[in-house]
């Protein structure tokens, strides 16, 4: 559980970093 959990974290970190490049209109890539 406590790892499903810190994958979920994981994700939602990610998204947000694209959303808030993307909002921005940065060329930014995050691979």
């Amino acid at each position: 559980v406590g790892i499903d959990v810190q994958n979920v974290a994981l994700g939602e970190s990610l998204y947000l970093i694209m959303f808030l490049a993307w909002n921005q209109n940065l060329n930014f890539v995050p691979i």
